[in-house]
């Protein structure tokens, strides 16, 4: 199975998509620090792809909660 880093600080976010993605991947759990953007959803998600895969050099997952008011 190919290898997936899931990229979050947080415990329960990462065993429920592990959990979910394990038939599939050998999942990981790494944290990556960076800045965040301000800007659409879609350029915070990419931005936060490219960093954590710049830095880890493999396959990851990231995931961005964000707020509107």
């Amino acid at each position: 199975m190919p290898p997936l880093t899931i990229v979050t600080g947080n415990a329960l976010k990462y065993q429920e998509l592990s959990s979910k993605l394990s038939d599939f991947f050998v999942c990981k759990q790494q944290s990556v620090d960076g800045y965040e953007i301000q800007g659409t959803p879609e350029a915070i998600i990419m931005h936060k792809l490219r960093h954590a895969y710049e830095t880890l050099q493999t396959p990851v997952l990231v995931d961005d909660t964000s707020l509107h008011f």
